[in-house]
């Protein structure tokens, strides 16, 4: 499992293992995770994979994602129907595994104070975070979205744009025209 690997390599770091509701993971990764692995992948189908070709950070992400690992098991339960029992047996092994004194189940709606408590650290005058949301990351899902047919329509109008704008301007019929108007351009250089 990914949080027992480091363990062993860092003997007196305190783990932090993030728990929350099983069916609320669930569906949190059903609605955001789940939408960049397998064949069903946005970015399996065509013009999304555009955005992966272009971006190598989103490329990483999703190879990432479709290797196998604890997350492509995790994903896989999901799609079976038993994500939860996954993610409770997951949140078992660790707290199986880990020892006690050095392990810290942390649910996030507690906010600051266990974790700081644990770490003896004071607490922060400012809100606990709340990133990576389902709400924003569906955000980046539509934005990925548009963006790929975007290009998509960038990449096939704006050559035929240009080609009929040319034809336009220079009112020439035949592609051996164009070759006779660049070569007189060239003469007068």
């Amino acid at each position: 499992m990914l949080g027992c690997a480091y363990v062993g390599v860092f003997p007196d770091a305190l783990v932090l293992l993030t728990v929350r509701d099983p069916e609320g993971w669930v569906r949190s990764m059903k609605n955001t995770i789940c939408h960049f692995h397998g064949e069903n992948s946005i970015f399996s189908r065509f013009p999304y994979g555009l955005f992966l070709w272009i971006f190598a950070g989103y490329r990483r992400v999703y190879e990432y994602l479709n290797n196998e690992g604890p997350l492509t098991e995790a994903i896989r339960c999901i799609h079976k129907g038993n994500g939860a029992e996954y993610y409770n047996r997951y949140v078992e092994e660790m707290k199986a595994k880990i020892p006690a004194e050095r392990l810290l189940v942390f649910n996030v709606k507690e906010g600051w104070k266990p974790l700081c408590d644990a770490l003896g650290l004071p607490i922060p005058n400012q809100p606990f975070p709340n990133v990576n949301d389902t709400k924003t990351f569906q955000t980046y899902i539509r934005m990925s979205k548009n963006i790929s047919w975007g290009i998509f329509i960038a990449a096939v109008t704006i050559p035929l744009i240009v080609g009929y704008g040319l034809n336009r301007y220079f009112e020439i019929d035949s592609f051996n025209n164009i070759q006779d108007y660049l070569y007189g351009l060239y003469k007068r250089l």
